[in-house]
């Protein structure tokens, strides 16, 4: 949230920014695609640990 605050605060001094989670899903133009995958991470953080959700999040 703040590296967004300070992109629309300071459009000018930031070139690139890569914001690797939306911080608000339901925003998006495909909220139920969305929503569902950050469950499926959820649920697998849940059963499998941090390390295999890390990894199905990134494939």
């Amino acid at each position: 949230m703040t590296a967004l605050a300070l992109v629309a605060a300071h459009p000018d001094d930031v070139t690139t920014l890569v914001a690797h989670e939306p911080p608000l899903v339901q925003v998006l133009p495909d909220v139920d695609r969305a929503v569902a995958a950050t469950r499926a991470v959820q649920a697998v953080y849940q059963d499998r640990g941090g390390a295999t959700a890390w990894r199905r999040s990134s494939a």
